[in-house]
């Protein structure tokens, strides 16, 4: 995704990346600000194979009740709903696919790890956080990343 886009073309950028590859998330729904995407996601009834990205989350949440903090900046955040798995295999997963697109986006200069169970590291710095929450037959696996500036080297 091209993250100089406006917000109102990101939902077809996103679909585009979708299709070009195989796999389970189908259809894109991005709106600017919402309370948490995992909400959204409850409030639209959304089925597995639907993404629902943010521009910004007013009130994001992570493990154990903790806050998410957003300052609107150039983060995103989205839930991707797929059918109900184990919670740690869908967080692994995650923090997998989010390292690989940090890397990508930001090359070698990003050293980036997963701090288990739900955090990405990138140069030693909290960059994104997963969120996994079932919901009757379908998993809600929740990922926040923080802005770019925020990943560059130290």
């Amino acid at each position: 995704m091209n993250a100089t886009l406006p917000i109102e073309q990101w939902a077809l950028d996103i679909q585009r990346g979708l299709a070009a590859v195989s796999g389970p998330l189908k259809r894109v729904f991005v709106v600017g600000e919402v309370d948490s995407t995992q909400d959204e996601a409850r409030r639209m009834q959304a089925g597995p194979g639907q993404v629902i990205v943010a521009w910004r989350q007013l009130h994001g949440r992570g493990r154990l009740g903790r806050a998410w903090e957003d300052r609107g900046e150039d983060g995103a955040a989205m839930t991707m709903v797929v059918q109900r798995e184990r919670p740690e295999r869908l967080a692994i997963a995650s923090a997998v696919g989010v390292c690989l697109g940090i890397e990508r986006l930001c090359g070698e200069q990003a050293k980036v790890r997963i701090k288990w169970p739900n955090d990405i590291l990138a140069n030693d710095r909290k960059v994104a956080g997963i969120l996994v929450e079932q919901v009757d037959d379908r998993a809600l696996s929740g990922v926040a990343v923080k802005g770019r500036q925020m990943i560059g080297p130290e």
